[in-house]
């Protein structure tokens, strides 16, 4: 779904560190995240468009990180 390593990685600050980045239309990464509806502009910050999409993104990150830690290989 990410493939964009830059989106990612804003996406991965705005939720998880709560850092703020300027809104930029001409950055590609925050171009392709508002052309896909996942960013949009606050206070001339970048912000996650809508909670719907916050939360599934969270859970996505969130599933990402337990898939790669060692406990998840160890309960099967």
């Amino acid at each position: 779904m990410l493939d964009d390593y830059e989106l990612r990685d804003i996406l991965y600050l705005i939720l998880f560190q709560g850092r703020p980045i300027a809104y930029v239309a001409l950055n590609y990464a925050i171009s392709i995240g508002s052309m896909f509806g996942f960013l949009c502009e606050k206070n001339g910050n970048v912000a996650v468009a809508n909670r719907i999409y916050e939360t599934l993104l969270y859970n996505l990150f969130i599933s990402e990180e337990s898939q790669k830690s060692g406990i998840y290989g160890m309960s099967m």
